[in-house]
């Protein structure tokens, strides 16, 4: 009877192992046990694969075997001498958290980031009697968080440098989280002082309405930006005239999370505007008072009012050679396409590991399953990064005019644009008969085309157009390159036609558009590129046609 229930112990107790070595096999992370006494290496199959050792189980039983086979680097690349390997360390007494590595074979065949933890296990006599390491490939991890950096480091250069006053403010107290040097000068504050002082307590008692129900909209997601004009208070009491400009930036679960600011100085601008006002008050007002014998004063106050416009007209001229800034007001919405673009395929990378996991539990987890799943993976990062790389080439500074694909022009600029035309639903459509080069400024370029497609964009969401689409050719006429940009949004209003081109027309109101955006595409397609900008009503909608001789 005993030597039945000693069997049974004895079966019991070989079924309890292997289902914990059928367990250990299965794990989502690597395990690597060493032998105290014999020095030998036990390794459970997840290891082996993120080793790249599943050929080779009877060869690398002993830590010289594996040290033939990979070696380990630092993050930054320096060679891990032997006696920091995460095995020594652990056989050494160490408890290793979290300890990031830089894992090659020595063929250079392939590399892979690999996070360790282990720590040694001793008997109750303290005496060793092995060490037990587990590792996790992070590799995917790290690539996303190296992008976002360099993403945010490049805002960052782009945010200190501007010559414009920018800022980012927090929904939940109205401050700023950050301000660039241009806005402290702008207002006379320091930095600290700043960050400090909500910007409420920053705005006009009489432009505090501007600000608030607008700031409120987007604080709760129903509005994404908004621009206005208003008064600043200035640190020495004066108050400073600019154009607002602010656009949300969402969290990853799309709510609102804070919103930046352009803000550019226009008192100059203001002052000029209100002595022209007055001008033409007192014009008003003599006119009237006087009779026949005040004439000559009449024609001199005329006079002082036409140079007082070309004064206007002057200032106004000379704001054109800060146009290039004009990008950066689109800085806020750019960082909210790459945030549209980037909140889907972060999504199907949470996807992609629940399924993982998932599939692990019902027992389907392969080596050509986890393939698969990391080449999806990858094509997902690389469509990230491919998004931060267009982001650069739109604002490279450009010091002589190159000649430039065309094409490549107008694909990667509709690429910055995905976002926002996906949120309408606004369907483009490109057609290429022929391959274009120009010479001229690509970045230039890009935003006249970037200019003339938010305009259809624009145009179709306020027509609330059912099918909204927009139409771009591109193709050889005789000896002209030709691009052209259509959509179906019922066209341009007749008498309104002639002015499309005019600096600071616009339909939009003033909260909307500035008016400048068609007047600087003309003057770059026509003054720096020497060719042609105008537009035309089709059956459709409206025509806006680009030619290039040559």
């Amino acid at each position: 009877m005993r030597l039945v229930e000693d069997q049974r112990t004895r079966e019991a107790l070989l079924q309890s192992e292997e289902k914990l070595r059928d367990i250990i096999d299965n794990m989502a992370e690597g395990l690597i046990v060493i032998d105290a006494e014999t020095a030998g290496l036990y390794w459970n199959r997840r290891a082996l694969e993120m080793y790249d050792f599943e050929e080779e189980l009877d060869a690398i039983k002993t830590f010289e075997r594996m040290v033939q086979k990979i070696e380990l680097r630092t993050l930054e690349g320096e060679l891990l001498p032997l006696e920091q390997w995460p095995i020594r360390r652990v056989m050494r007494g160490e408890e290793l958290h979290d300890v990031e590595l830089l894992v090659k074979n020595k063929e250079q065949t392939w590399q892979r980031i690999y996070s360790y933890r282990g720590a040694a296990i001793r008997d109750p006599q303290g005496k060793l009697q092995m060490g037990v390491l587990t590792l996790r490939d992070i590799t995917v991890k790290r690539h996303a968080q190296e992008a976002l950096r360099e993403s945010e480091e490049k805002f960052r250069a782009v945010f200190e440098q501007a010559a414009v006053g920018m800022g980012r403010v927090t929904f939940s107290d109205a401050r700023w989280i950050d301000v660039n040097e241009a806005f402290c000068n702008m207002l006379g504050y320091s930095r600290e002082e700043m960050l400090a002082t909500p910007w409420p307590e920053m705005t006009h008692p009489d432009d505090l309405d501007l600000d608030l129900i607008p700031f409120r909209n987007m604080a709760s997601g129903e509005l994404d930006s908004y621009s206005v004009e208003k008064r600043f208070l200035h640190k020495a009491g004066r108050h400073v005239w600019a154009r607002l400009t602010l656009s949300l930036v969402r969290d990853l679960r799309g709510g609102p999370d804070f919103e930046v600011a352009i803000v550019e100085d226009i008192t100059r601008r203001k002052e000029a505007e209100e002595a022209l006002r007055r001008a033409k008050d007192e014009l008003e007002l003599r006119v009237r008072e006087r009779t026949a014998e005040l004439e000559q004063a009449y024609v001199a106050l005329q006079r002082e009012t036409d140079q007082r416009l070309a004064a206007v007209e002057d200032l106004r001229e000379k704001e054109q050679l800060l146009m290039r800034q004009s990008r950066l007001a689109a800085m806020g919405e750019m960082l909210g396409n790459i945030a549209h673009q980037w909140r889907q395929p972060l999504n199907v990378l949470g996807l992609l590991v629940q399924q993982m996991q998932l599939t692990y539990e019902v027992g389907n987890f392969s080596g050509e399953f986890l393939k698969g799943e990391v080449a999806k993976v990858m094509d997902l990062i690389r469509h990230m990064s491919d998004t931060i790389t267009d982001f650069k080439d739109f604002l490279k500074e450009e010091k002589e005019p190159q000649p430039f694909n065309v094409n490549a022009a107008v694909a990667a600029t509709v690429t910055l644009l995905e976002a926002p035309l996906k949120a309408m639903r606004v369907e483009v459509r490109i057609e290429q008969t022929d391959e274009l080069v120009v010479t001229g400024h690509r970045n230039e370029f890009s935003h006249v085309i970037m200019n003339l497609v938010n305009n259809a964009r624009e145009a179709l969401n306020e027509r609330a157009v059912a099918t909204p689409q927009i139409s771009i050719r591109l193709f050889k006429d005789a000896s002209r390159s030709v691009v052209t940009v259509t959509d179906n949004a019922g066209g341009i209003a007749e008498e309104i036609m002639p002015r499309m081109f005019e600096p600071y027309f616009t339909t939009k109101g003033p909260d909307k558009g500035t008016g400048i955006g068609l007047y600087m595409s003309k003057n770059i397609i026509e003054k720096s590129m020497g060719g042609r900008l105008y537009v035309r009503n089709t059956g459709e909608g409206a025509e806006f046609r680009i030619e290039f001789s040559g």
